[in-house]
Protein backbone atom coordinates (compact mmCIF):
# COMPACT_ATOMS: atom_id res chain seq x y z
CA UNK A 1 0.00 0.00 0.00
CA UNK A 2 1.64 3.37 -0.83
CA UNK A 3 -0.20 6.18 1.46
CA UNK A 4 1.37 9.68 1.78
CA UNK A 5 -1.30 12.30 3.39
CA UNK A 6 1.39 14.39 4.63
CA UNK A 7 2.37 15.63 1.06
CA UNK A 8 0.38 18.78 -0.80
CA UNK A 9 0.44 19.99 -4.49
CA UNK A 10 1.51 23.52 -5.13
CA UNK A 11 -1.04 23.94 -8.33
CA UNK A 12 0.37 27.59 -8.70
CA UNK A 13 4.09 26.27 -9.49
CA UNK A 14 7.66 27.80 -8.52
CA UNK A 15 6.92 31.53 -9.24
CA UNK A 16 3.33 31.89 -7.77
CA UNK A 17 -0.18 32.77 -9.50
CA UNK A 18 1.34 35.99 -10.47
CA UNK A 19 4.65 35.06 -11.94
CA UNK A 20 8.17 36.30 -11.11
CA UNK A 21 7.87 40.12 -12.01
CA UNK A 22 4.29 40.98 -11.66
CA UNK A 23 3.60 43.09 -8.23
CA UNK A 24 3.09 39.57 -6.55
CA UNK A 25 6.54 38.36 -7.87
CA UNK A 26 9.26 36.46 -6.13
CA UNK A 27 9.18 38.91 -3.06
CA UNK A 28 5.21 39.16 -2.92
CA UNK A 29 2.80 37.14 -1.35
CA UNK A 30 2.69 34.85 -4.25
CA UNK A 31 5.74 34.98 -5.37
CA UNK A 32 8.60 31.88 -4.69
CA UNK A 33 8.93 33.31 -0.98
CA UNK A 34 4.58 34.29 -0.75
CA UNK A 35 2.41 31.68 0.94
CA UNK A 36 1.22 29.70 -2.73
CA UNK A 37 5.21 29.82 -3.86
CA UNK A 38 7.12 26.40 -4.21
CA UNK A 39 8.67 27.81 -0.68
CA UNK A 40 5.64 28.59 0.75
CA UNK A 41 2.71 27.22 3.25
CA UNK A 42 0.70 25.01 1.12
CA UNK A 43 -2.99 24.69 1.66
CA UNK A 44 -3.76 21.47 3.59
CA UNK A 45 -7.65 21.41 1.48
CA UNK A 46 -6.10 21.30 -1.87
CA UNK A 47 -6.76 19.04 -4.47
CA UNK A 48 -4.35 16.04 -4.27
CA UNK A 49 -4.10 15.68 -0.57
CA UNK A 50 -4.50 12.62 1.49
CA UNK A 51 -3.57 10.15 -1.64
CA UNK A 52 -3.89 6.61 -0.48
CA UNK A 53 -3.47 3.57 -3.15
CA UNK A 54 -3.70 -0.39 -2.38
CA UNK A 55 -3.64 -2.87 -5.69
CA UNK A 56 -3.98 -7.07 -5.61
CA UNK A 57 -2.79 -7.98 -9.34
CA UNK A 58 -2.62 -11.52 -8.56
CA UNK A 59 -5.39 -14.00 -9.86
CA UNK A 60 -7.87 -14.81 -7.40
CA UNK A 61 -10.86 -17.24 -8.01
CA UNK A 62 -14.29 -17.53 -6.11
CA UNK A 63 -17.10 -19.94 -6.82
CA UNK A 64 -18.83 -18.24 -4.21
CA UNK A 65 -22.19 -16.41 -4.73
CA UNK A 66 -21.34 -14.44 -1.47
CA UNK A 67 -19.34 -11.55 -2.44
CA UNK A 68 -15.25 -11.65 -1.50
CA UNK A 69 -12.91 -9.18 -0.59
CA UNK A 70 -10.25 -9.10 -3.45
CA UNK A 71 -8.99 -5.50 -2.46
CA UNK A 72 -9.03 -3.06 1.28
CA UNK A 73 -8.19 0.23 1.28
CA UNK A 74 -8.37 2.45 4.80
CA UNK A 75 -8.26 6.10 4.79
CA UNK A 76 -7.83 7.82 8.22
CA UNK A 77 -6.08 10.93 9.57
CA UNK A 78 -7.82 12.90 6.61
CA UNK A 79 -6.22 16.52 6.71
CA UNK A 80 -9.71 18.64 6.37
CA UNK A 81 -13.14 17.40 5.55
CA UNK A 82 -14.30 17.59 2.12
CA UNK A 83 -15.48 16.19 -0.96
CA UNK A 84 -13.07 12.97 -1.87
CA UNK A 85 -12.55 10.64 -4.86
CA UNK A 86 -12.39 7.35 -4.64
CA UNK A 87 -11.16 5.37 -8.01
CA UNK A 88 -11.32 1.43 -8.57
CA UNK A 89 -10.07 -0.87 -11.56
CA UNK A 90 -10.13 -4.52 -11.93
CA UNK A 91 -10.21 -7.59 -14.56
CA UNK A 92 -12.66 -10.33 -14.36
CA UNK A 93 -13.46 -13.31 -16.50
CA UNK A 94 -15.79 -16.74 -15.62
CA UNK A 95 -15.65 -20.37 -16.99
CA UNK A 96 -19.25 -20.01 -18.46
CA UNK A 97 -21.23 -17.64 -20.17
CA UNK A 98 -24.17 -18.93 -18.63
CA UNK A 99 -22.83 -17.03 -15.20
CA UNK A 100 -23.07 -13.41 -14.37
CA UNK A 101 -20.15 -12.00 -12.73
CA UNK A 102 -20.59 -9.63 -10.11
CA UNK A 103 -18.09 -6.76 -8.33
CA UNK A 104 -19.25 -4.29 -6.11
CA UNK A 105 -17.15 -1.10 -4.16
CA UNK A 106 -18.45 -0.57 -0.68
CA UNK A 107 -17.58 2.17 1.45
CA UNK A 108 -17.31 0.58 5.54
CA UNK A 109 -19.52 -2.75 4.09
CA UNK A 110 -22.63 -0.91 4.07
CA UNK A 111 -22.73 1.70 1.26
CA UNK A 112 -22.52 0.48 -2.00
CA UNK A 113 -20.89 3.21 -4.61
CA UNK A 114 -21.06 1.14 -7.37
CA UNK A 115 -22.37 -2.88 -8.32
CA UNK A 116 -22.07 -3.96 -11.86
CA UNK A 117 -23.47 -6.97 -13.14
CA UNK A 118 -21.34 -8.56 -16.27
CA UNK A 119 -22.62 -11.01 -19.08
CA UNK A 120 -19.64 -12.81 -20.80
CA UNK A 121 -20.13 -13.48 -24.04
CA UNK A 122 -17.06 -15.48 -24.16
CA UNK A 123 -14.70 -17.50 -21.23
CA UNK A 124 -11.13 -16.49 -23.04
CA UNK A 125 -11.19 -12.99 -22.12
CA UNK A 126 -11.06 -10.48 -18.80
CA UNK A 127 -13.12 -8.04 -19.36
CA UNK A 128 -12.04 -4.40 -17.27
CA UNK A 129 -14.41 -2.87 -15.08
CA UNK A 130 -13.31 0.54 -13.80
CA UNK A 131 -14.57 3.95 -12.43
CA UNK A 132 -14.84 5.94 -9.79
CA UNK A 133 -17.38 8.02 -7.22
CA UNK A 134 -17.44 11.10 -5.44
CA UNK A 135 -17.54 11.06 -1.12
CA UNK A 136 -18.20 13.22 1.51
CA UNK A 137 -15.75 12.70 4.18
CA UNK A 138 -14.94 14.11 7.67
CA UNK A 139 -11.37 14.33 9.14
CA UNK A 140 -12.30 12.59 12.81
CA UNK A 141 -13.42 9.28 11.15
CA UNK A 142 -11.56 6.09 9.81
CA UNK A 143 -12.93 5.13 6.36
CA UNK A 144 -12.86 1.06 4.36
CA UNK A 145 -12.97 0.65 1.01
CA UNK A 146 -13.41 -2.26 -0.62
CA UNK A 147 -13.44 -3.85 -4.17
CA UNK A 148 -15.49 -7.27 -3.52
CA UNK A 149 -16.32 -10.26 -6.64
CA UNK A 150 -18.84 -13.40 -6.31
CA UNK A 151 -19.75 -15.77 -9.11
CA UNK A 152 -23.77 -16.00 -9.85
CA UNK A 153 -24.21 -20.08 -9.67
CA UNK A 154 -21.02 -20.95 -8.24
CA UNK A 155 -19.03 -21.21 -11.03
CA UNK A 156 -15.56 -20.46 -11.36
CA UNK A 157 -15.01 -16.50 -11.31
CA UNK A 158 -11.42 -14.91 -11.58
CA UNK A 159 -10.77 -11.55 -10.68
CA UNK A 160 -6.95 -9.88 -11.42
CA UNK A 161 -5.38 -6.52 -11.45
CA UNK A 162 -7.81 -4.79 -8.62
CA UNK A 163 -7.03 -1.62 -7.66
CA UNK A 164 -8.38 1.33 -5.26
CA UNK A 165 -7.20 5.15 -5.24
CA UNK A 166 -8.26 7.85 -3.02
CA UNK A 167 -7.46 11.13 -3.10
CA UNK A 168 -9.12 14.90 -2.02
CA UNK A 169 -11.16 17.00 -4.87
CA UNK A 170 -12.03 19.79 -3.20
Amino acid sequence: MVSDPGDDIVINGTSGSSGSSGSSGTSGVNGTSGSSGSSGTSSTSGFGNDFAYDESNTQSTTTSTTFQQKVTLQVSNLLSSGTYRIGWYCEMRTDTIADFMYMRVQQDDTTTLCEPVIEPKDTDNYYPLSGFAYVELVTSTTYDFDLDYRSENGDDTYIRNARLEFWRVE
